[in-house]
């Protein structure tokens, strides 16, 4: 198979994807924390500590894009901000006991959230596409 019609395989894939799987869990939390809040949560939580120009560079936004996001969740508790020792300039994020909480609920109630959306398909569809999955998984890791 050439990579072109992977590569459209793959475009095409994708907004399926995010419709059918992410939408619905930011649908959930609309008007509490935005896509962009939890994009930053979950690079924080991916990493443990990320100084903002490696969170901005990762989320490709600008750190002036980022910063009021960042002072929002440091506000509400869920990620600690603090100057590098060795170079005052940098700004390190971490989650704080907080914003490990927010994770674990949110990691659980996005399981709750595919599982309804799984809930519709028959058995040998989820073996298929769970076998799928962990394909694509598994050369995913590989790039």
């Amino acid at each position: 198979m050439s990579d072109i019609k992977i590569a459209q395989t793959i475009f095409q894939l994708i907004p399926s994807i995010d419709a059918k799987f992410m939408r619905p869990m930011e649908q959930h939390y609309a008007g509490d924390i935005t896509p962009v809040q939890i994009g930053v949560l979950l690079n924080i939580r991916e990493r443990v500590v990320l100084t903002m120009t490696a969170l901005a560079k990762e989320m490709l936004i600008s750190k002036q894009q980022l910063t009021p996001v960042v002072k929002d969740l440091v506000s509400r508790g869920l990620v600690k901000k603090e100057q590098d020792c060795k170079d005052r300039r940098l700004s390190l994020l971490s989650l704080t006991p907080l914003g490990l909480a927010w994770h674990e609920d949110f990691t659980k109630l996005t399981l709750e959230i595919l599982n309804d959306t799984l809930d519709t398909l028959d058995e040998p569809d989820l073996a298929c596409l769970n076998n799928a999955f962990m394909e694509i998984h598994r050369i995913i890791q590989k790039l």
